[in-house]
């Protein structure tokens, strides 16, 4: 972990574009991994956790101790849009093309509505994935939504409260700077207008950005191997994650535990068999294994707010992916010292039968530790 501190980039040298991929070369555009790198390796307490890890092994357990570092773009799609409808019954209509699939988009809307617009939450109300309720938008996907969507949703809230303020200034007879915005009212002078009197509004709010945005994420992995089953038993699952700013950081530090748990069951339980005539054996949730309550250990997830991101008003980056991205380097590193007898190298294991052939099976039918 020091060389690989040594050699992130530091926050000086951001904007950086890396060296390859042409005229599109990618853009790590804000954060700063020195300080990711160091928040994770405190909170996590990392080396507390290489020494346990150290003494266990000299006491012949098959334990070993995973790290992993990445960087993770998100907010592809170039453009969105959302409109916003202000009725008569005073109530705020958010139109957009993203979808809710349990990533928590129509809360994030409503949080960034609110602040934006200023009116009561419960004055709110979001229309996802229905045609009807949007000009265009290009969806849910690449860990994009609170990005794009999200901005847009603050464009379209900045311009139905200064439309809103303009009517109410010409209603109250007073200059526009006058007016104070209320969740329930707007109130000018000696007087006030409700929301509903301002009604109708019709706005649209764009955002475009021609490049994506990098968080730096940090991983780690404890995992035991069984010297007679071969079962590896993952013990902890620590991940960080620099989002730029939180919109909401309940429901991040929810996606970067989920998305750990999708890494971990990607490294060690699911995968896509074949017979040798092509015909697929994994066709069933008995025969691709998801792992479970049982194989999973309670992860850490840290959200890390290091730097706002550059390309977006809210300065947010995605998060719903960052979880996933460790878990196939970990693997790699801690198969690899739980295995290794020794003076022998050993190809890092995948799944539990390519770890039971990583071990000497003759100190296995002794039912000795190789």
């Amino acid at each position: 972990m020091v060389v690989r501190r040594q050699n992130l980039l530091p926050h000086s040298e951001l904007p950086y574009t890396v060296p390859f991929g042409g005229e599109h070369g990618p853009i790590y555009d804000s954060g700063d991994m020195v300080a990711g790198l160091d928040a994770f390796h405190d909170r996590a307490d990392v080396d507390g956790i290489r020494e346990q890890v150290l003494r266990r092994r000299q006491q012949g357990e098959l334990v070993g101790l995973g790290t992993a570092f990445a960087m993770e773009h998100s907010g592809n799609g170039k453009h969105e849009s959302v409109v916003a409808t202000l009725d008569h019954d005073g109530v705020v209509t958010l139109g957009t093309g993203a979808a809710e699939v349990g990533q928590g988009v129509i809360d994030t809307v409503l949080r960034v509505a609110a602040d934006r617009v200023g009116i009561a939450t419960s004055a709110l109300r979001v229309v996802a994935g229905d045609s009807r309720g949007h000009r265009e938008g290009r969806g849910t996907f690449g860990s994009r939504t609170t990005i794009f969507v999200g901005s847009a949703v603050a464009d379209a809230g900045g311009r139905l409260r200064s439309e809103a303020i303009r009517r109410a200034a010409d209603k109250l007879g007073v200059p526009t700077a006058q007016i104070v915005v209320g969740p329930q009212t707007l109130r000018g002078g000696t007087g006030e207008v409700a929301w509903k009197d301002l009604a109708p509004i019709h706005v649209e709010g764009v955002h475009e950005m021609a490049d994506a945005t990098w968080g730096f994420g940090a991983y780690l992995a404890v995992v035991a191997v069984d010297p007679v089953s071969a079962v590896p038993a993952v013990e902890r699952l620590s991940v960080a994650y620099d989002c730029g700013v939180a919109i909401d950081p309940d429901n991040v530090h929810r996606q970067l535990v989920g998305g750990a748990v999708h890494g971990l069951g990607g490294a060690l339980h699911e995968e896509l068999a074949y017979a040798p005539d092509g015909q697929p054996l994994a066709t069933t949730l008995m025969d691709y294994a998801i792992p479970t309550s049982a194989e999973v250990p309670d992860v850490e997830a840290f959200v890390l707010e290091l730097e706002p991101a550059s390309g977006n008003p809210l300065g947010v980056k995605g998060a719903g992916e960052a979880g996933v991205i460790g878990g196939r380097c970990r693997r790699r590193q801690r198969g690899r010292r739980c295995t290794r007898p020794p003076g022998r190298h050993l190809v890092p294991a995948r799944a539990p039968p390519e770890v039971f052939r990583a071990f000497d099976t003759t100190a296995l039918d002794r039912q000795e530790i190789p």
